[in-house]
């Protein structure tokens, strides 16, 4: 009767030693998934940009800000010289989506423009980020000025 008790307990030491190791793969599988999970963009991430036309939808934060933060410098501007102010949530914010300003949309056209100039004539290749050496930029007809400095 002694050895039976004992078998039963080596039994019943298994099955919990079973159980353990079942609880810990399924909380390392776990931790694994919500490590991928984490670590891979959310889908709306990819079309994070609304109404952007040339520079391309796939631009982190950074690379954006840097971008815009270029024209202003070579522009001499600010942000609300070419995008409206958000009228509906926070008037002291700028609405990022709207074309309610032209400025916006000649900003499209002389980006269009030089990246043209610099593929054409320079066999520069730009790619949609902005990313790449420019030999015509803002600045090269701009100066820090709102309006192009010619023939100085």
């Amino acid at each position: 009767m002694a050895e039976k008790k004992g078998t039963a307990r080596k039994k019943n030491e298994v099955t919990h030693m079973q159980i353990k190791k079942l609880v810990v793969f399924t909380g390392i599988s776990l931790l694994t998934v919500l490590g991928i999970l984490s670590a891979k963009p959310p889908e709306n991430e990819k079309s994070r940009w609304k109404n952007v036309r040339i520079i391309s939808k796939n631009t982190s934060e950074d690379e954006m800000e840097q971008i815009m933060e270029s024209f202003n410098r070579q522009l001499g501007v600010v942000c609300i010289y070419c995008h409206a102010l958000n009228q509906k949530d926070d008037p002291h914010k700028s609405n990022f989506e709207s074309d309610e300003k032209p400025a916006k949309n000649k900003a499209r056209k002389m980006l269009s423009m030089t990246l043209f100039l610099n593929r054409k004539y320079f066999g520069t290749d730009i790619n949609n980020r902005l990313a790449g050496m420019k030999k015509i930029w803002c600045s090269t007809c701009h100066r820090g000025l709102l309006k192009p400095v010619i023939n100085q």
